[in-house]
């Protein structure tokens, strides 16, 4: 990557003074993309390295798309209620993302499930938090690539101004991540007694007819010897489970969002949305024959097809009365 650098800076440069660079419009809601081959460098790698916050990352359960992004080139956040603004924020990424150049996309995220958040911890996300990153390192199947997102308004400022954040920039992609050592201890809310008792109360639910499906959860809080690099973590996720989706948001130097999900939640194509119902497991089998019997268990399993069910039928709910065609498995 040791040329990316000023590779980015001359392409600046030219977009800069380039006399048509600026859109005839009075629209002030423009990003201009600006974008570099690199050689076959680690996505992941080169975030480890960066310094510049804020820092994400997302990559495709296909393997197709892997992202990495630093610093911000426009931000949407809000701190009231999500119902309360989502329609607006909606509306307002799409109005910028429909004039901007292909590949600019906002990364982020809302809260859900209603109630109090837990404020130490989610402080710096809010209720709803989206970012177009200043600069991406990202990697399809047609190669790997750094760009870099301008605000139109943005051609006014001095060149020197814009090309400072470059060199924020570490150029490398050596993976910088310490080992993970074993957690010390673990805590979990709530206990093993006050989690026998939520079952207990939810079946006794069960019996009176009052719930058909429901999803139990806890907090668990590990400690360590050591300060844990996020990035760290999510490397090992991303090599215990390598047919998920990976993401990760850290805003500041207090913490970060992680993880890794089998599930999608919706992916859309034009005027084709698409989604899934994933419901009922079974670990992996040692071979090919155990993992065959495993997955016929599963399908003729009547509790894991009664769950997979309302999964199916709470997704279509949704969709039904917007579409002009909705086509759906006949079986999981």
């Amino acid at each position: 990557m040791k040329d990316a650098r000023e590779t980015i800076l001359a392409s600046l440069q030219q977009h800069l003074r380039c006399p048509g660079a600026k859109r005839e419009s009075l629209d002030s809601s423009w990003f201009r993309r600006l974008t570099v081959p690199l050689a076959d460098a680690s996505v992941l790698g080169w975030l480890s390295n960066q310094a510049l916050l804020p820092q994400m990352y997302w990559s495709a359960r296909d393997h197709s798309f892997e992202m990495a992004g630093i610093g911000i080139a426009h931000r949407i956040i809000a701190r009231v209620p999500m119902d309360a603004v989502l329609s607006d924020v909606f509306e307002l990424g799409n109005h910028i993302l429909q004039g901007s150049d292909e590949g600019v996309r906002f990364y982020g995220g809302t809260a859900f499930g209603g109630g109090v958040i837990n404020a130490e911890a989610w402080s710096a996300f809010g209720e709803v938090h989206f970012v177009i990153p200043r600069i991406e390192v990202w990697r399809d199947s047609s190669g790997v690539y750094l760009s870099y997102n301008l605000h139109d308004n943005e051609d006014d400022k001095e060149e020197a101004t814009l090309a400072a954040i470059i060199d924020q920039v570490v150029f490398s992609d050596t993976l910088s991540v310490e080992t993970l050592h074993p957690p010390l201890a673990r805590h979990d809310r709530p206990s093993e007694t006050g989690w026998t008792q939520n079952v207990q109360s939810v079946l006794e639910d069960f019996a009176a007819g009052e719930l058909s499906k429901i999803v139990l959860a806890r907090e668990s809080t590990f400690d360590f010897d050591h300060e844990i690099h996020p990035l760290s973590l999510l490397n090992r996720l991303r090599r215990v489970t390598p047919e998920c989706f990976h993401f990760f948001m850290k805003l500041d130097e207090q913490g970060a969002f992680l993880g890794a999900s089998p599930e999608r939640l919706y992916a859309r194509r034009g005027q084709v949305i698409e989604s899934e119902a994933v419901a009922g497991t079974r670990p992996r089998g040692g071979d090919a024959a155990s993992d065959a019997n495993l997955a016929e268990e599963l399908l003729n399993s009547e509790k894991d097809s009664r769950e997979h069910a309302f999964v199916r039928d709470a997704i279509m709910q949704g969709p039904e009365p917007l579409t002009a065609d909705l086509d759906i498995d006949a079986s999981p």
